[in-house]
């Protein structure tokens, strides 16, 4: 089963030493400025911030990431595996909602991608 949580498991033994995925990886993440995926701090709000508040609005994000993330690959998983059971309610999705997820997905692959390869171990 996808899972989230096991990111660290797989990337972290890659990335450069002083590297970890979700603390270097959420600096992108919030760079583009997607509310539904970080939360509302910009990156500019987070760089202006220091010591213990920049530590907080770091692990909101990431917080807030994983929850997103998490969500749309559970849905997915639910989809994929309830179809065939007729007494299971399969949650409904927009058009909108489907097309908001897979950008999301889309943004985060593309670019924990482009991390992973700029961090990684040569």
């Amino acid at each position: 089963m996808l899972s989230i949580s096991r990111l660290d498991d797989v990337f972290n033994p890659i990335l450069a030493s002083g590297h970890k995925l979700w603390a270097d990886f959420i600096v992108a993440m919030v760079a583009h400025g997607r509310v539904r995926l970080t939360g509302p701090k910009t990156a500019a709000e987070v760089a202006a911030l220091s010591g213990e508040d920049k530590e907080k609005a770091t692990k909101k994000a990431i917080d807030v990431l994983q929850k997103r993330i998490g969500c749309i690959v559970k849905t997915r998983h639910d989809w994929i595996h309830n179809c065939g059971r007729p007494k299971t309610v399969i949650q409904k999705c927009s058009y909108g909602e489907a097309c908001c997820r897979v950008r999301d997905v889309k943004l985060f692959v593309v670019t924990l991608d482009n991390f992973i390869e700029t961090h990684r171990l040569a």
